[in-house]
């Protein structure tokens, strides 16, 4: 049976294709008469799609586990205009051929090439000759190029495609130049500078197989402090470095989830700290308004996103007048109403 991708599943359809099992949670139902549900959350290439098993869950979780291809069979089902799976059968797919996994990396929809390129211009384009020297020791490493110019920047919450990072963090670069032409008092090439390197910890972060998973080191470390290993690292094999320079590079770095219960070790507490914390955010919070819009299927309200702790609204990108539809109300099950830490751009789901 061919292939059946996320992107491409609509209601109503009967599913019966093959996906990578990202994560699976058992929760209870309203009524604990009934046992519990489980959730699984798969993804191929083309996005990620939730399915529900609602009867036997104890017994098909235990037969199943996370970071596996699995076959499911099932019906999509339109739930407050996003589509999910009820799903009827689901079994590991055992022995799986390494071509399989191919199809569960998710991919984004920019060209790598222009990518790479736009990186380039933007090294070049530094004149602080202390920043060049740095910028050039680091991207000249072919195993962190590759890393930096192929992983994702997240597992779920943004950016979680393969080039990712790349992608995110040249956004950061064009916000913060937007920034500099407002506010012509910012150092432009510490700013930038900072954009391409806030979020180099996460090469070390995530690895990708048939998903996106963390490493041991990110989940222990996670990726400021790794990142701020690298630098540290990277500035000792660049001579006579100046130190005020490599105090405020530093503080850039730590400073820009912004807030300290937002996962920030320090506040940013220069001009140049907040633009980036602001560009950072700007380009996660909109790729995941760009995302939610992404999975459309019906209506006008998107259902409760837990990460953007909001639906969304699109009648007005669909050209609709008249009253606007009523938001739901966010009535999902216990598993997903939990209140989470959701301040910075990487809020974990």
């Amino acid at each position: 049976m061919p292939k059946q991708y996320v992107r491409d599943i609509r209601p109503q359809d009967k599913v019966d294709s093959t996906f990578y099992l990202q994560k699976m949670v058992l929760s209870p139902f309203r009524d604990p008469t009934r046992g519990n549900y489980l959730t699984l959350h798969l993804s191929d290439k083309t996005g990620q799609i939730r399915g529900r098993v609602w009867d036997g869950a104890d017994e098909v979780a235990a037969s199943l586990s996370e970071g596996q291809p699995v076959r499911v069979v099932g019906t999509a089902e339109d739930w407050q205009g996003q589509v999910q799976l009820s799903v009827q059968q689901v079994v590991v797919v055992e022995n799986p051929q390494p071509k399989l996994f191919a199809e569960f990396v998710p991919t984004g929809t920019a060209d790598p090439r222009k990518l790479k390129a736009q990186l380039e211009r933007t090294i070049l384009s530094i004149d602080e000759p202390n920043l060049s020297r740095l910028l050039r020791a680091l991207f000249s490493q072919r195993q962190f190029y590759d890393a930096f110019t192929s992983l994702p920047a997240a597992k779920q919450v943004h950016h979680a495609y393969v080039c990712g990072l790349l992608e995110h963090s040249l956004e950061v670069v064009e916000f913060c130049e937007a920034a500099c032409k407002l506010f012509p008092i910012l150092q432009r090439d510490l700013l930038v500078t900072a954009a391409l390197l806030h979020d180099i910890g996460k090469t070390r972060e995530y690895h990708v197989t048939g998903g996106i998973e963390m490493t041991n080191e990110g989940r222990l470390v996670g990726h400021v402090a790794v990142g701020l290993r690298m630098l540290d690292r990277l500035l000792s094999t660049v001579p006579d470095f100046p130190q005020d320079l490599a105090d405020h590079l530093t503080h850039l770095m730590l400073s820009h989830h912004g807030e300290l219960e937002h996962g920030a070790p320090i506040m940013p507490q220069t001009m140049e700290a907040m633009a980036l914390f602001l560009a950072d955010l700007s380009s996660a919070r909109l790729k995941q308004f760009e995302q939610v819009l992404s999975t459309f299927t019906a209506g006008d309200w998107s259902a409760y996103d837990r990460m953007l702790g909001r639906s969304v609204y699109a009648g007005f990108r669909q050209g609709k007048g008249g009253e606007p539809a009523a938001a739901p109300e966010p009535s999902l099950p216990a598993e997903e109403t939990r209140s989470e830490a959701r301040g910075g751009p990487d809020a974990k789901p």
